[in-house]
């Protein structure tokens, strides 16, 4: 009875604990059914961006940029289809890094490629920082950039504490440390930190590879996950050295630049933008929108398939108003005047006769719309090597290849400002038309304190005689203009020059020098007094006056115009990609009026006219024989330099009827004003013959 007793309750036991097991599994089972209806249910869209994350990529579908042409259609700007070595993170084997990196630079050193490498690391073990990153702009940026990325003290890194924070950071292997290989992949590392390395910013380690190494790197993809091949464009400049300072270039965005770019614009953390000149300027017109793929991504990270998520936008192409042929006619000129010079200096038998002579400037404008036809500035650089020859450039200090000269030379007129005194002489009355003025050699009003002279009187001991305003533009008669200018006053003059765009930005699109217009206050600003002598020697462009050549150009224009001073402009239009049609059409717009008489006009006209094609004009060897040198006026102006050869200087404008463009040249230390009027006579050459060419002959038959 006992042991049936016993046997009884160990069997109730069984049950009870088989029911309490049963129970716990099914309870189990339904909170995970539970929890898998939730998910599918309540975090479906959740759990849909972790299993696209998991099998799915997306890069950028490159859009071309705009393209850039002259007002004659020429291509000054192509793009040229390039594939970029990259890193993409997406695809990269987490954790595989070091080893990828280092399989990709055997590849790469097997076919004699050179890494790119922006890291300041001393190429010699040990590896410490090498102090001359202070000296190179991108690596100074590039290492600003990480101290704050890093949040390093800068002055903790100091020589081999440097490198030792660097491979301990990415964690760079023990037997690879002291190596020049460890050094290439912590460097590599370095530089994808720096540039933002991401899943959604791949690193570009090699731009425009060719196609032996894009060819290899394929061979080996299933050995480099995360290497990748990928398509864009990278810039052709056409024309090499030509309009270089005008077109400028494009580059990666700089750290200072990303709060413009990247937060403010959108712009991938790798793209490439406008750096200066046209690219940068008309940048928003030339921008290409990227677009998306998505890849599919099996379990080995290798692509099944794709998608366009969103088509790419190619930017807007833009069509300047440079005559890319009459540009190239002008810098051609500007080198023959200046090897000119140099060889003939050796018979003047002096110093500073032009034997220093190594550089120049011109600006072509049409008179009526403030456009330019030309802008030229000597010497250049070829665009398309500028990376390559960046440093060079920058270190030749002697004759400062990256001057813009055009817009950002500042020189002293000479005797080109006389037009600009004569034609508010008029203007206010203060002479007429008839008005004769007897040339005595020495201005002596403010003798023996100040007397100054006329050139020829200088040179000869003889003087002009009697001249009036058509005859001292012709003869350039110092003593005239001084004349005229104590009688007329200092604020006057100041008034007008300033209407006609000397001393005062143009407006023009790109860079530009204010320069400097001499009067009391800016004299007073730099603690001088201002005499009556200062008012004479401003009357005949000397004293403080330093100008642009493009503000030359736009003060002939005004002169000749009638007193419409017009902003000065490169832009055409911005285009249809594609099709060429304008999506934005520049219009002429003008700054400031200044009513000169047809009287006045015609009459400074008349002494321009005389100074190239009158015997006794300071222009007219260059252009004697030409067949329009009745149809044009121009006028000479000498500068002196201290310690240098004097910086000559010849405005015009043509044809006489009706004036269609002006012309401004400078020669720096070019001695002999026939060098710069050479340079004009080339651009008149090129004009009647074609620009002109039609009307001109029409107006002769």
């Amino acid at each position: 009875m006992v042991g049936d007793r016993s046997n009884a309750g160990k069997s109730g036991l069984s049950i009870t604990r088989l029911i309490v097991i049963v129970v716990f599994f099914c309870a189990i089972s339904a909170a995970f059914a539970v929890r898998l209806l939730y998910l599918q249910i309540h975090d479906r869209d959740e759990l849909s961006e972790v299993i696209t994350a998991n099998n799915f990529k997306t890069a950028p579908l490159h859009a071309e940029r705009g393209e850039v042409y002259d007002r004659n259609g020429n291509m000054l700007i192509s793009n040229v289809a390039s594939y970029n070595l990259e890193i993409n993170r997406t695809t990269l084997a987490n954790g595989a890094s070091d080893e990828i990196l280092s399989s990709l630079i055997d590849l790469l050193e097997e076919h004699n490629v050179i890494i790119p490498d922006n890291c300041p690391l001393t190429e010699k073990y040990p590896y410490s920082l090498d102090q001359e990153y202070i000296f190179d702009d991108d690596k100074l940026r590039s290492f600003e950039k990480f101290i704050t990325l890093s949040e390093t003290d800068k002055s903790l890194l100091t020589g081999t504490d440097f490198y030792g924070f660097l491979t301990e950071r990415y964690d760079i292997p023990e037997e690879l440390i002291n190596t020049d290989k460890g050094r290439k992949i912590t460097a590599i590392r370095y530089d994808m930190e720096t540039n933002d390395f991401s899943v959604s910013n791949p690193y570009i380690l090699l731009r425009d590879i060719d196609d032996e190494i894009k060819t290899v790197v394929s061979e080996h993809g299933h050995e480099l996950h995360g290497i990748e091949i990928s398509k864009s464009y990278s810039r052709k400049y056409d024309m090499g050295a030509t309009l270089c300072h005008v077109l400028g270039r494009v580059g990666t965005i700089y750290a200072e630049e990303a709060e413009e770019y990247i937060e403010q614009k959108g712009y991938p953390y790798n793209a490439i933008i406008g750096k200066d000149g046209v690219e940068k300027v008309f940048e928003d017109y030339l921008r290409g929108i990227d677009g998306t793929i998505r890849y599919e991504i099996n379990e080995n990270n290798e692509i099944v398939g794709s998608e366009v998520v969103k088509e790419p936008k190619e930017g807007y192409s833009v069509r300047l108003t440079i005559d890319a042929e009459l540009q190239k006619v002008i810098e051609e000129s500007i080198k023959r005047q200046i090897d000119v010079a140099v060889k003939n200096s050796v018979k003047e038998n002096t110093l500073y006769a032009g034997e220093d002579c190594k550089s120049g400037a011109a600006v072509v404008m049409d008179v009526n719309t403030g456009e330019l036809l030309a802008s030229a500035s000597v010497p250049g650089y070829d665009l398309n090597e500028f990376s390559e020859i960046f440093n060079s450039l920058r270190a030749d200090e002697d004759s400062r290849p990256l001057i813009n000269r055009a817009m950002q030379g500042i020189y002293p007129p000479g005797s080109t400002f006389k037009m600009l005194t004569a034609a508010a002489a008029l203007d206010t009355g203060v002479i007429e038309p008839g008005t004769y003025i007897y040339d005595k050699g020495e201005y002596d009003k403010y003798a023996p304190t100040y007397t100054p002279r006329c050139w020829l009187y200088i040179n000869t001991k003889t003087t002009h005689g009697y001249v009036n305003v058509s005859d001292a533009i012709k003869v350039s008669c110092n003593y005239f203009f001084y004349t005229v200018a104590d009688e007329m006053g200092i604020d006057t003059i100041v008034k007008y020059a300033t209407d006609f765009g000397l001393g005062v930005k143009t407006g023009i699109e790109l860079p530009e020098l204010e320069g400097i217009l001499a009067s009391p206050e800016y004299k007073e600003s730099r603690g001088y007094y201002w005499s009556p002598g200062d008012t004479l020697q401003m009357a005949i462009g000397q004293s403080d006056n330093a100008f642009t050549p493009i503000q030359l150009a736009s003060y002939m224009s005004t002169v000749v115009n009638g007193g419409n001073r017009f902003k000065a402009t490169i832009f055409k239009s911005a285009d249809h990609y594609f099709t060429g049609t304008p999506i934005v059409e520049n219009e002429p717009v003008i700054l400031n009026k200044t009513h000169l008489s047809d009287e006045t006009v015609e009459i400074i006209k008349t002494g321009m006219k005389s100074v190239v094609d009158d015997d006794g004009g300071t222009a007219k060897a260059v252009f004697a024989g030409k067949s329009y040198a009745g149809d044009i006026g121009g006028k000479t102006g000498t500068a002196q330099v201290s310690k240098g050869s004097d910086t000559v200087l010849f405005v015009g404008f043509a044809p006489y009827e009706n004036p269609k463009i002006a012309v401004a040249v400078v020669i720096e230390n070019g001695y002999r004003s026939a060098r710069a009027a050479s340079v004009a006579a080339d651009i008149f050459d090129y004009y009647f013959e074609t620009e002109g060419a039609n009307e001109y002959r029409a107006g002769i038959d």
